[in-house]
C-alpha cells in the first residue's frame, strides 16, 4: 500500500517536472530597441533543429534542412547546422553551415526590405557573423525568439 502511494506521488512529481521543462523550452523572449546587434552563439549552434525560428519585426526566419521552393519577402529560410544538398541513389549528402554563413543569408534578405532596414556594419557580417540593424524610420525593432534559441542579441 504504501508502495504504490510512492510510485502514484513520485510520478505525479516526474510529470510536473516535465511539464515545466517543456514549458520552459517553449517561452519567448521580446527585445525592443531601436539598435540592435545579433548574432549566432558558434559554441550552440548545434542545438537548432528544423523548423526553430525567430522574428525580425514581421520576418520571420525559420529553419530548414532542405531549400524551400517558395519565396515570401516575410520569411527566410536559413538551413539548420546539418542541412541536405540532396539525394543520389537513396543516398542523402548533408552539408554543415556556420554562424556566419546564417549571418550573410540574413544580410542579404534583409536587403529586399532596404527602405525599412539599414546594416550599419556589412564588414563585420563577413568576419564575424554579427549584423547590426536600424530601422530607418526611427522606431524600435521587435525580435522574439525562444529563450533557448542560440542567437545572442545586443544593444
Amino acid at each position: 500500500m504504501c508502495f504504490k502511494t510512492l510510485s502514484k506521488n513520485f510520478i505525479i512529481i516526474f510529470i510536473i517536472i516535465l511539464l515545466n521543462k517543456c514549458d520552459d523550452y517553449n517561452k519567448f523572449e521580446t527585445i525592443q530597441e531601436k539598435n540592435i546587434s545579433i548574432q549566432f552563439d558558434p559554441i550552440k549552434i548545434d542545438i537548432i533543429n528544423e523548423n526553430d525560428f525567430f522574428i525580425i519585426d514581421s520576418i520571420k526566419i525559420i529553419h530548414s534542412k532542405k531549400k524551400p521552393k517558395e519565396f515570401n519577402k516575410n520569411k527566410l529560410f536559413i538551413p539548420t547546422p546539418r542541412y541536405s544538398l540532396g539525394k543520389i541513389e537513396k543516398k542523402e549528402f548533408l552539408n554543415k553551415t556556420n554562424n556566419i554563413d546564417l549571418a550573410i543569408r540574413i544580410y542579404e534578405h534583409l536587403k529586399l526590405h532596404k527602405k525599412k532596414y539599414q546594416v550599419t556594419n556589412v564588414s563585420s557580417i563577413f568576419s564575424i557573423g554579427l549584423i547590426n540593424i536600424r530601422r530607418n524610420d526611427g522606431e524600435k525593432i521587435i525580435i522574439k525568439k525562444k529563450i533557448e534559441y542560440p542567437l545572442l542579441i545586443n544593444n
